[in-house]
């Protein structure tokens, strides 16, 4: 009897370390979205891989250009301009997902320029399914966000 309470005891341990572990690293995510950052209209047409994309308003507003060419693997450069109310975020950072597929933790903090823009490198991975249809999310500080859709060429 003793082995077998042995083999469940490390069964429950193992179990509860691996719960821990999948906590940890999913909770920045799940928190991320329940910010209560003021989530800025912007136009579902507009893809920043071809061009700079706005979302909001003179009151608050947030730009995002990304250069080409973007894909997965390749670094590139990503650049937001804040107007208005954003204007005043002490950090800026853009984080890359897709909708119903998790592609784990893509988040990557800007640094500000003299100009008032904000710069950085992303990096995107590559989908195992081919799914090329990516969701930015642009967090200026705690109260503004805006989320612009990326569509990246098909790979054949």
């Amino acid at each position: 009897m003793r082995p077998r309470l042995l083999w469940v005891s490390l069964a429950a341990l193992l179990l509860v370390l691996v719960a821990t572990w999948l906590l940890r690293e999913r909770l920045p995510a799940l928190s991320a979205g329940a910010s209560g950052a003021l989530a800025l209209p912007g136009s579902g047409a507009c893809d920043p891989s071809r061009g700079p994309c706005s979302a909001g308003s003179a009151a608050a507003g947030i730009t995002l250009s990304l250069d080409n060419p973007v894909g997965p693997l390749r670094p590139f450069a990503v650049r937001v301009g804040l107007s208005g109310a954003a204007a005043t975020a002490e950090a800026v950072a853009v984080r890359f997902d897709m909708v119903g597929m998790d592609m784990g933790f893509n988040r990557f903090v800007l640094q500000r320029q003299v100009d008032g823009s904000w710069q950085g490198q992303a990096l995107l991975p590559v989908c195992s399914v081919g799914r090329s249809d990516w969701r930015v999310t642009v967090e200026a500080g705690q109260e503004y966000r805006a989320q612009f859709l990326l569509r990246l060429p098909v790979r054949q």
